[in-house]
């Protein structure tokens, strides 16, 4: 469905992606990584809100960026910053967006029925919560019943309960389609999606299964005593954690094992933070 070739992408001086290289098909796929790290910058760019600096997107063997058409009315992309009017209602709001693109209002209607905004769906949309406000945006981006959904930072802002409803309506709703979202969050990426992308610094350093990142790694996860000095020898730090008897627990990965360690199971938070630790000394 996509191919993404050298994708790069600069401001000023800044190097936002470098050389992104992927193939998309149906199913839901996260980009994983840190605040700046370039996700929003390349889902603009699917989205053709943006050309690149250099690079290229095939969308079923169409070069995309210079003749961007097919893909926009293939796509559908839920910035980070949506703006949403407080004074209109819901119902109001995505019969707009949807008339905008050529759509039916009435499958605005039956996804905010779905997603449980029906009753509401009247009130203005500043009367809504963050959790309601995501899935108001959720539920436009599944009626615009387009092959490709972008999401862009979707679950920021949600509490827990909120969140495990928005992975439940999107892995239920999306089966048949290319879902790209991008988040910080690990335990997004667990939940629903069946490959990741993590990038870094605008450089793509793992694409493959969650599996398969915790399974792979040559470098072991560990647990310790926090009191001995192990910060600046070459590790990743990923958690550190008050036990209830006043002691200080601290996780991380690498090579040799400090001494008095405890390996343990490796998860895929552990391998992240490994990927994208700009500290480390090595």
């Amino acid at each position: 469905m996509l191919n993404i070739e050298k994708l790069s992408h600069r401001y000023q001086q800044k190097v936002a992606l470098d050389q992104i290289t992927f193939h998309a098909e149906q199913g839901i796929i996260g980009l994983l990584g840190r605040n700046g790290a370039g996700k929003s910058t390349l889902l603009r760019i699917l989205a053709t809100l943006q050309q690149p600096s250099e690079g290229e997107i095939f969308y079923h063997n169409q070069a995309s960026i210079e003749n961007p058409k097919a893909l926009r009315q293939a796509t559908a992309y839920l910035p980070q910053d949506m703006v949403y009017p407080a004074k209109l209602s819901a119902r109001d709001y995505i019969h707009y967006l949807l008339r905008l693109r050529g759509n039916s209002p009435k499958a605005g209607d039956e996804w905010l029925e779905k997603l449980g905004l029906g009753s509401v769906a009247h009130k203005p949309l500043g009367s809504y919560s963050g959790g309601m406000r995501q899935r108001m945006g959720l539920a436009y981006i599944l009626a615009c019943e387009t092959p490709i959904i972008l999401l862009d930072e979707p679950t920021q802002g949600l509490d827990p309960w909120e969140r495990v409803r928005f992975h439940e309506y999107l892995a239920a709703a999306t089966h048949d389609r290319l879902v790209l979202f991008s988040t910080h969050i690990v335990s997004d990426i667990e939940a629903i999606a069946h490959r990741i992308l993590i990038i870094d610094q605008g450089k793509l350093v793992f694409d493959g299964h969650p599996q398969t990142l915790t399974t792979t790694s040559a470098e072991p996860s560990w647990q310790i005593e926090a009191n001995l000095p192990i910060y600046g020898q070459g590790y990743t730090i990923t958690n550190v954690r008050r036990e209830i008897a006043g002691s200080v627990r601290m996780r991380g990965v690498g090579l040799p094992i400090p001494r008095g360690a405890t390996r343990v199971a490796t998860t895929l938070e552990d391998q992240y933070l490994r990927l994208t630790d700009q500290e480390r000394i090595v």
